[in-house]
């Protein structure tokens, strides 16, 4: 509170360069060279005391650029992790970053090499503590990812591998476990399926890496208990493999990309019992009839075999419901090629 006081004060100073600052709040201190955890305190409070859009926000950055590798070795985890979840939340700065510099994207892979260190010895502690600096860390990313101010386009450019290793990794500690165990954490849970929405806005095909099956089996896992949290994830996962199946259909796509298509097809299976509890859904309504009218179209336009297997095994259960087969013909009537705003909203009110 003392820091935060002193913090307030000094960033009121006015026509004072940055380092100028830092300087008066070290000497103020007669914090030691090698008080890292002081001068991390220090510098966090610092940070909380800048107002939106301050002048002094970017040489912060810039000073964070240069000590982040020096306080991940010196620093105490607690600490660390408070600091970098607060640094990720850029928003209420975004008007300061310009397209034409690199300023955002030398943060956000900053960040990510930041993670990539600690997280192996987050997963190592015990399952409430672990679930804890998780949900710190989700939401650092969750920040950063929907900030709108990263031109992700550029990794690709400087073929920078930070985000998509990161990605990897932090959808693998995900789903590394069971359903029960996640779902025994509210927070974190709802954490993770923002977390994944924005993996799938900003980057979706890094659900088909080495964990595709797994990821699929947790949104079944999660569907079957009644999250409806995870439709968006899957529709997610279903709307970008379609897409793109649609854009080498067309040859649009001329260079070798992944077939997400085949990627998906093979675990045809776990697909088929998540769309089965969707059409399933619409019979009884227990979920977000939108959510799931958005997930599934593009499954259905994907998958038209299951669809109509499904759609026979579902007349034949509920063969004493006359209304159902009148359903399913005005289901069928509304779903067109695409999926673009107007026939999702013919599906939508189909469907209901």
């Amino acid at each position: 509170m003392f820091f935060q006081a002193i913090c307030n004060l000094i960033i009121t100073i006015p026509k004072v360069h940055f380092s100028v600052l830092l300087n008066k709040l070290e000497s103020s201190f007669h914090l030691q060279p090698n008080d890292y955890e002081s001068k991390l305190l220090l510098y966090h409070s610092f940070f909380l005391s800048l107002p939106p859009e301050s002048i002094h926000y970017l040489g912060f950055i810039d000073f964070v650029h240069k000590i982040l590798p020096i306080f991940i070795k010196n620093t105490s985890l607690p600490l660390f992790v408070s600091f970098l979840s607060d640094i990720a939340n850029i928003k209420p700065f975004r008007s300061l970053y310009s397209i034409q510099t690199p300023d955002a994207l030398i943060l956000y892979h900053d960040i990510c090499e930041s993670l990539m260190k600690i997280l192996p010895s987050i997963i190592e502690l015990n399952e409430d503590e672990m679930v804890s600096y998780l949900e710190d860390c989700i939401q650092s990313i969750n920040s950063i990812l929907s900030s709108d101010t990263i031109p992700f386009g550029a990794l690709y450019v400087y073929n920078d591998r930070t985000h998509h290793v990161l990605m990897q990794t932090i959808i693998s500690i995900c789903i590394s476990h069971k359903w029960d165990f996640v779902s025994f954490y509210p927070k974190y849970t709802k954490l993770i399926f923002t977390l994944f929405c924005n993996i799938g806005m900003v980057s979706c095909d890094d659900f088909f890496g080495n964990h595709l099956h797994e990821t699929l089996l947790f949104l079944f896992n999660a569907l079957q208990s009644g999250e409806e949290s995870a439709i968006p994830v899957f529709e997610q996962i279903v709307l970008f493999t379609f897409k793109s199946h649609l854009l080498k259909s067309v040859r649009i796509i001329t260079t070798p990309s992944t077939d997400h298509s085949l990627l998906l097809s093979q675990h045809l299976d776990l697909v088929k019992n998540i769309i089965e509890i969707l059409l399933q859904n619409l019979l009884n309504g227990n979920m977000d009839l939108y959510c799931t009218s958005k997930a599934l179209l593009p499954s259905l336009l994907l998958y038209p075999k299951i669809y109509h297997h499904l759609k026979s095994s579902l007349l034949l259960k509920y063969s004493n419901s006359p209304d159902l087969n009148l359903a399913f013909c005005q289901l069928d009537a509304s779903i067109s090629s695409s999926c673009d705003g107007d026939a999702y909203d013919n599906f939508f009110n189909a469907c209901q």
